[in-house]
């Protein structure tokens, strides 16, 4: 059986290769596989942000802080609410 590591590092290598979708598909396994899984959770967030699927990923970081308060996540979910805030359009339409 692949660990968790092992399978994380797939993920990255076919997201760095330009296979998104097979990434994604994989990191939504994943996720199903190991619902518990901070990291899981995290790794399936960073994939769908790079697919521009930002309420998706900010969505998976939420739940990888509520699984772990002190996963990575809780910085790139700190991140995107700032990218949401700094691109909200009623600050440029008052």
């Amino acid at each position: 059986m692949e660990s968790l590591t092992a399978i994380q590092e797939r993920i990255y290598r076919l997201a760095d290769a330009g296979d998104f979708q097979q990434a994604l598909e994989l990191a939504r396994e994943t996720v199903r596989d190991n619902p518990d899984s901070s990291v899981s959770w995290f790794t399936l967030g960073k994939i769908l942000w790079r697919l521009d699927r930002r309420s998706e990923a900010t969505s998976a970081y939420r739940t990888a802080v509520d699984i772990d308060p002190d996963s990575p996540a809780a910085i790139a979910l700190q991140y995107a609410g700032d990218i949401a805030d700094f691109f909200n359009p009623d600050l440029f339409n008052p």
